[in-house]
């Protein structure tokens, strides 16, 4: 992997020293530009290091909140991202899904009728036994069986994988743990939460994503570890929105829950979105996307706080930036808020909702996994 070190000066009227930031990224940036509030652009100093495994540093000084676009190649298709920050705040893409990725083939037999996910993609079987083929990433993976009627599960985490891999024999009887449903108690619940489709999701350290049930799903304590987290997501018919609710296994997962309102207000066009309700939000994102990479737009929660704004836009400003990296025909464009983060001791949740363009047809949005980007 490649390394950028990004260095941020912070400078100006104040008397805080320069503050350094390290930024590793396993890519060559297509565009990397800043600016401090609405001043000029900069490009920071620096280049991409090669070979492998070198560091580059970029110096990067700002005396403001500031913005910073990142341009780069996606495992689809180029991915345009923009991040708003305060001052005080070090510069992050963990937002990004950038780089080429080594693929890895998997293959294996399982013994149950049911799913087999694993990083990159997943597999149905109804018959049993059935083989699976399917593929992952180099490198620690985490692999997820569920047999047919959720009712047992089995999750092998931190497989090294390399190449094709051959998975060893899966039988849910003799690996395998009972799940067991449950019903999660709602307070304050929006009138139409009757109406609502709850599934349950597993996303593993390794960031695995299994779709586990359609319901409300307990999972066995001895097939999870710490860094895995569930998540249960809300579809919410009458707003036309998707509320997540992410549970993390190394604290006492919650079974009452204070659902947020939904997002009022919301509006999109082509390159923004816009809300009418006042938060307080930890997070924002816009995304626009495609079958072949997507744009997206993050606000973090001090930038939030001091600017309070109810939109976020694409800053189509950045000198370099290619008209034919933008999003022309997008299947999927929605606004994510975060809405609270919930403290319980030492036990947390983490609440974010999703409202969804109605005048796109396609669920991708639903589907396309922002577990990675939250952990």
């Amino acid at each position: 992997m490649s390394r950028v070190v990004i260095i941020v000066a912070l400078v100006g009227a104040c008397a805080d020293p320069t503050r350094s930031y390290t930024l590793e990224l396993p890519f060559e940036p297509m565009l990397l530009e800043y600016r401090s509030g609405s001043g000029a652009w900069h490009t920071p100093h620096g280049s991409f290091a090669s070979p492998p495994d070198a560091s580059t540093t970029f110096e990067v000084a700002v005396d403001d909140d500031y913005e910073l676009v990142v341009v780069c190649p996606g495992t689809l298709g180029v991915v345009t991202f923009e991040l708003f920050a305060t001052r005080e705040e070090t510069p992050s893409v963990s937002e990004l899904d950038c780089g080429a990725i080594p693929v890895a083939n998997i293959s294996g037999e399982m013994q149950q009728a049911g799913q087999v996910f694993t990083r990159l993609s997943d597999a149905i079987g109804s018959t049993a036994p059935w083989s699976y083929s399917g593929a992952t990433t180099d490198g620690p993976n985490d692999l997820v069986a569920i047999d047919a009627t959720a009712s047992r599960i089995a999750v092998r985490h931190d497989q090294v994988v390399t190449d094709s891999f051959a998975e060893p024999a899966i039988d849910l009887a003799t690996e395998g743990d009972a799940t067991a449903s449950w019903l999660p108690t709602f307070t304050d619940p929006p009138a139409e939460t009757d109406l609502a489709t709850i599934s349950t999701y597993l996303i593993t350290k390794n960031s695995t994503v299994a779709q586990l049930a359609t319901h409300a799903l307990e999972l066995p304590a001895t097939q999870v570890v710490d860094g895995d987290l569930q998540r249960l997501q809300i579809e919410d018919p009458m707003a036309g929105q998707v509320l997540e609710i992410d549970n993390y296994f190394e604290h006492t997962p919650q079974r009452v829950f204070t659902l947020p309102t939904p997002i009022e207000g919301v509006t999109f066009d082509p390159t923004s979105a816009s809300w009418s309700s006042s938060g307080p939000f930890t997070r924002a994102y816009f995304v626009v996307g495609d079958l072949a990479g997507y744009q997206e737009a993050y606000a973090s929660a001090d930038w939030l706080e001091g600017h309070g704004p109810t939109s976020l836009a694409f800053d189509g400003d950045a000198p370099g930036l290619d008209p034919a990296w933008s999003v022309t025909m997008p299947t999927e464009r929605l606004l994510e808020l975060d809405n609270v983060v919930s403290s319980y001791g030492p036990d947390y949740v983490v609440y974010a909702t999703t409202a969804l363009d109605p005048t796109l047809e396609s669920t991708t949005a639903r589907r396309r996994s922002r577990a990675q980007l939250r952990r």
